[in-house]
């Protein structure tokens, strides 16, 4: 059986994943590369990478992909070598040839055929620079190896074992999402069964107690570390995110006709992978703003004493159990007197004497745009709401602080992960909901006295000099329970907006394993997912954002209210 040949398409997910890396590797090498002085490391890596794309795809039987990188390869030999000069346009050639060698490995992960049209013209590029002539199909060639001997078009069975999607590389492991998913759905289970076995440790004796109790927290210790250590497992570090936009400022900012630079700090702080596809959005969105509204000219620059080059910084930290992500530049800022101009211009109410964070807010308003023109880039008002909307779907919340011709920078403040949280659980009549801990400024208990009833406003009420909505649990959900003499209001900040949400009691604060909804029956607005307590009951994690839609409360009439409570 050792003889024996397999299937060797089984192993096409985790080629092209490899692939993507070293498509990867080339496009950040190209991007800081200094055609006046060549570093010869730099060249021998992105030799490497693209003789490492050659040999698997002539092996796993894609020989569209195996010459088009054959072309790559040997232009970078050349480099090597030193018969070849480099220049600003064979670097621009060769970043074309990252995006044409990523779409036919998506094609070869689909199954789709590749374009052949584009890779044509782009050897036919890469043959103008190179030394080497024209050769013919790669995967016909046995030695394309170069040092190493060719590996036949299969593998035997002792590879098979070594390699089921799973591969161990510098001490890692490659595992698919899908095998850690049902990981962290097991040890969620667990947490459940420990939770429910704490809740039954209430009815033992009392000769008993002392033993079972010391038992049931050494459990209790272990499930935490499990979790803990399975989680990690699932946590990459946000800076493979970041390097993405590398390439956005380069080509954006060529095609603007500005000159920017793009600065990663704190890519080393973890995210769950899950979180990193999602990230993507919104960050395009900042980013792109950065260049087209932020970065000003050449001229403009210089006139105003800046450096020539712009430059946009990508950040990331921890903090209390949140990453924060910043987009930050070194632009005009936002100009306050053409937001307020636009937002007369569409009716929206808002005092002229509002703090710059209100009329910063107005920018997340659906279609608000201050471009003077459409163009590709923008103009069109299709973006900040967007990144609003995807980051409070992630349970996050999005910040700006702007300053005239010094810049700005935009907060995105989120969970590690989305598998677990830390919430506080309320009781409202007879039901029990989750609240995100990491939403909640402060809870106090109130009086129906100190709840003021606006006319079209709703009911609101006074928070440390500040007018803010407040929210009914009870009312929104249709719980019929005995309202409470001295109700608790937990006062939150959820997609820009700080209000109260009216609960009848307080109960615990604990980390709860998030089930979906969706999934088992249906969206449910102001519902974010839901868990099973330790009594075995299934409590429904509040979506923040999405009660205060329910309830008609956004930034907008935030600040309608608030100046409508001072003249009241």
């Amino acid at each position: 059986m050792s003889g024996a040949s397999i299937d060797v398409r089984r192993f096409h997910a985790a080629f092209c994943e490899e692939c993507r890396e070293h498509i990867e590797t080339i496009e950040a090498l190209c991007l800081g590369f200094d055609s006046r002085r060549p570093d010869s490391e730099e060249l021998d890596a992105m030799f490497r990478a693209a003789h490492s794309i050659k040999g698997g795809a002539a092996t796993f039987g894609f020989p569209l992909l195996a010459n088009t990188t054959h072309a790559v390869e040997s232009v970078l030999d050349d480099l090597r070598a030193g018969t070849l000069v480099a220049s600003d346009d064979l670097v621009r050639v060769l970043l074309r040839a990252c995006d044409v060698l990523g779409a036919q490995v998506a094609d070869a992960q689909d199954g789709v055929e590749p374009d052949a049209v584009s890779a044509s013209e782009l050897v036919s590029l890469l043959q103008a620079f190179a030394t080497e002539p024209p050769v013919g199909n790669v995967s016909e060639m046995f030695g394309f190896f170069d040092q190493e001997p060719a590996a036949p078009p299969t593998l035997p069975e002792s590879a098979e074992r070594a390699t089921p999607s799973v591969r161990t590389e510098g001490g890692s492991i490659r595992v698919e999402l899908a095998k850690l998913d049902g990981l962290i759905n097991l040890v969620g289970e667990m947490v459940i069964a420990q939770s429910m076995l704490s809740e039954a440790a209430g009815g033992v004796g009392e000769a008993r107690s002392v033993r079972f109790n010391a038992a049931i927290e050494k459990i209790e210790r272990h499930t935490r570390d499990l979790r803990e250590s399975v989680m990690s497992v699932r946590m990459v570090p946000i800076g493979s995110v970041f390097a993405r936009f590398t390439r956005v400022v380069h080509d954006m900012a060529a095609a603007l006709g500005k000159s920017a630079q793009l600065q990663i700090e704190g890519g080393e702080s973890e995210i769950d992978k899950v979180l990193t596809e999602r990230l993507v959005d919104p960050l395009t969105h900042l980013v792109r703003n950065s260049l087209d509204h932020g970065i000003e000219t050449l001229a403009t620059r210089r006139a105003a004493g800046k450096p020539d080059a712009g430059t946009i910084v990508l950040r990331a930290s921890h903090d209390s159990g949140q990453i924060v992500i910043e987009v930050s530049d070194d632009g005009a800022g936002l100009d306050r007197g053409r937001i307020l101009a636009k937002a007369a211009e569409r009716g929206i109410a808002i005092d002229e004497a509002a703090p710059d964070a209100l009329v910063w807010d107005l920018i997340f308003a659906p279609g608000f745009s201050t471009a003077g023109e459409i163009s590709d880039v923008s103009g069109r008002g299709v973006g900040m709401d967007v990144v609003r909307r995807n980051v409070a779907a992630l349970r996050g919340s999005v910040e700006i602080r702007s300053k005239a011709d010094a810049g700005t920078r935009t907060i995105i403040r989120m969970p590690l992960t989305l598998a677990i949280l830390d919430g506080l659980s309320v009781s409202v009549g007879d039901e029990t909901f989750i609240v995100p801990l990491t939403a909640i400024v402060e809870s106090v208990p109130v009086s129906r006295a100190q709840i003021a009833h606006l006319h079209r406003r709703g009911r609101v009420m006074e928070f440390r000099a500040e007018w803010i909505s407040v929210v009914s649990l009870s009312d929104l959900f249709g719980i019929v329970a005995p309202a409470p003499e001295n109700p608790v209001a937990m006062v939150f900040e959820a997609d820009g907006v700080r209000a109260a949400l009216l609960v009848d009691a307080l109960n615990s604060e604990q980390q709860v394993v998030i089930k979906s909804v969706e999934t088992h029956f249906r969206a449910v607005d102001g519902v974010a997912g839901a868990t099973v307590l330790g009594t075995g009951r299934v409590a429904l994690i509040l979506d923040l954002a999405g009660l205060l839609r329910m309830a008609g409360v956004d930034a907008d009439r935030r600040s309608r209210q608030e100046r409508t409570v001072e003249h009241a």
